[in-house]
């Protein structure tokens, strides 16, 4: 079956090329030798023969597939665009990246009809005529795109940015192939087509420019007044940065210079971009939350609430689309639910969330690619027989892995950690709303400090589980595919380590019962120091009227005493579920080399010796595996906490 797809893809791209590498004699030229050529072109044809692909498979297999993504991206711009933004003007920057796309156009074009022109002459190869309809759709698509940017207001995108690198990439990998042909030839064969693409890379370099360059919005629109309509202040940077200094943080170079120089002020901090206000964050979730009270079973109907006879819920303390003298009545029947705060949080900061798990599965999944790569570079250098290219692109994949690793996780706890401010915001105003409008009744069951407390603790532990709750996938994610990669490398092996995590999870679920144990009892007693202090406050009159401060503050003490002695057993269970977690990794490696030579310390298979590839290898898994066993414990104890 391979064989007869191969045939396709020679008789594809023939008689220019087969669809590997250059046909020996064709039209075209050929830089691996033809056998008839000079000594010297032969000569320079065997030094590039290993690492050059052919211009057929340049001009489809590559071009084709950065053109494919182009569109699926291309479509989910058009579909996903905030066409409900102020569009930006059509300036000079816009208009040259328009025309030097227009060239590109043209010039597919101009490909396709000197196609058509050489039909009539001599034979021609079928990717010639599908390769510059190929390459004009998708530069028709880019215009669109642009397009698109300006109407919806966006002044940089990652879309355009990696599009033109990695075209301009394989117009460098195009032009090598090229050049290199006619060193062999010792001319250009195919002048035309050589000028045209020429003009095509020069456009790809100048587009890629110009994507490192911002849109700017007109000069009335550079600051914002404040509320009070006398200061004004910066906007914030990010606004007008481009895509390469988002990823990069670049942005952020003026307010550390600044820090570096003098003291930082409030007067040197920009104002914070509009999605992250609070008047912007409060009512997006109220509106959520509004919605979830409608389908649940708490419904609100005109009552007299009763002091002696109401009856606080779970939902009391947030907001609801009710008036203060409104009262929850729960609903008849059995098999309803009630609001769900989770899902409110959900639908008003889901999207951002749900992008931030895109980052981190993308991360995640090249964190496997350095041991392999490591791999191969370790038998590059015990092979010498290997070419030295090799060596310096596994070196350059190692790199290249470890930026794009570090982009990634960056821009996952960015979103993570915007998505915690703002859950933390929308709650803080809920709460802070709810507040103002409880009624008498309501303010005796929930006192100041608990209301504080409420805004100032449990809000600000959703923003701390944020930063950390897609490891609930994401770690057994990274075990199971590390479990994998061991099993490759080391064989059954393996399974004695597995043995050592699966002995050691019981010893965690049981910390973890008695933890959320006694955080139950810790939020009880703190609830109760917070509303004894409340009424040492309101009472302090008849508290020194009749010398009661001792008996009092032998109360709070006790009360504060209690919380202490859980907070101490709560830190004697971390330590312990970290120190067994933190172990975890060395022992399972342990398991794991020890049952490797043990079992095969008879065999003469030279497979099953412990070699440098699989001992570097093997680590390089298990330093991986480290971080979402360590996660773990942690990940379970701020679930527990909120």
């Amino acid at each position: 079956m391979w064989d007869s797809v191969s045939d396709s893809l020679d008789d594809f791209c023939r008689p220019v090329s087969d669809f590997w590498k250059e046909e020996a004699g064709s039209g075209s030229g050929s830089h691996h030798g033809s056998g008839s050529g000079s000594g010297s072109s032969s000569s320079s044809a065997n030094l590039h023969d290993e690492v050059d692909f052919s211009q057929c498979f340049e001009d489809t297999a590559i071009l084709y597939g950065v053109c494919l993504v182009a569109w699926v991206l291309g479509g989910l711009t058009f579909l996903c665009a905030p066409y409900h933004r102020k569009s930006l003007r059509i300036s000079s920057l816009h208009l040259a990246k328009l025309g030097l796309m227009l060239v590109v156009l043209v010039s597919a074009f101009c490909d396709l009809f000197y196609t058509v022109y050489q039909q009539s002459v001599r034979q021609v190869a079928e990717y010639q005529y599908v390769t510059p309809i190929v390459l004009s759709l998708t530069m028709g698509l880019m215009i669109g795109v642009v397009t698109t940017h300006r109407v919806s207001g966006i002044k940089s995108s990652g879309l355009p940015f990696v599009f033109w690198l990695v075209m301009m990439f394989y117009a460098a990998l195009k032009m090598r192939t090229l050049v290199l042909v006619a060193e062999d030839k010792g001319s250009v064969k195919d002048v035309f087509r050589f000028t045209t693409f020429c003009v095509q890379f020069a456009s790809y370099v100048g587009l890629f420019v110009l994507t490192l360059l911002p849109e700017h919005h007109s000069r009335r629109h550079s600051y914002t007044l404040l509320h009070d309509g006398i200061d004004q202040r910066k906007p914030c940077p990010e606004l007008e940065a481009t895509f390469l200094s988002r990823i990069t943080w670049w942005w952020l170079n003026g307010l550390i210079w600044d820090g570096w120089r003098k003291p930082l002020l409030y007067s040197d901090l920009t104002d914070l971009n509009e999605e992250d206000k609070a008047k912007r964050l409060g009512p997006r979730f109220q509106r959520n939350w509004d919605k979830e009270l409608k389908k649940s079973d708490v419904k609100f109907t005109r009552v007299p609430v009763k002091p002696m006879e109401y009856q606080p819920v779970n939902v009391e303390i947030l907001p609801t689309s009710g008036e203060p003298g409104l009262a929850p009545e729960p609903a008849q029947g059995h098999g309803g639910r009630g609001p769900s705060l989770v899902l409110a949080l959900a639908r008003s900061f889901g999207g951002t969330f749900f992008i931030a798990g895109f980052f981190k599965l993308g991360q995640d999944l090249l964190g496997f690619a350095s041991p392999q790569i490591l791999k191969l570079m370790i038998r590059f250098t015990e092979d010498p027989s290997e070419s030295d290219w090799r060596g310096y692109l596994y070196a350059v994949l190692l790199f290249v892995t470890a930026v794009v690793q570090s982009l990634l996780l960056h821009q996952y706890f960015h979103r993570c950690f915007l998505v915690g401010m703002r859950v933390r915001t929308a709650v803080i105003s809920a709460i802070y709303n709810k507040a103002l409008r409880l009624s008498n009744s309501a303010r005796r069951e929930r006192t100041v400090g608990e209301i504080v407390n409420l805004m100032s603790v449990d809000a600000q532990r959703f923003m701390d589980l944020m930063s950390y709750l897609h490891m609930i996938w994401s770690a057994p994610l990274q075990i199971v595919l590390a479990l994998i990669f061991l099993y490759i490398t080391m064989g059954f092996s393996i399974f004695a380590g597995f043995a050592v995590m699966v002995l050691l999870i019981p010893i965690n679920a049981v910390i973890a019962a008695k933890s959320r144990t006694l955080q139950v009892k810790q939020m009880i007693l703190k609830d109760s120091r917070i509303k004894l202090v409340n009424e040492v406050l309101n009472g302090m009159k008849v508290i020194k009227l009749y010398a009661w401060e001792i008996p009092f503050k032998q109360q709070i003490m006790g009360i504060r005493q209690g919380e202490l002695n859980v907070l101490r057993s709560t830190a004697f269970l971390n330590a312990g579920s970290s120190f067994t977690w933190t172990c975890a990794p060395f022992l399972v490696a342990l398991a794991t080399f020890a049952t490797f030579v043990l079992v095969n310390k008879d065999s003469s298979n030279p497979n099953d010796r412990l070699t440098a590839d699989k001992a570097f290898v093997a680590l390089s898994l298990f330093n991986i595996l480290r971080f979402p066993l360590s996660m773990l414990p942690m990940l379970i104890s701020f679930m527990v906490e909120v």
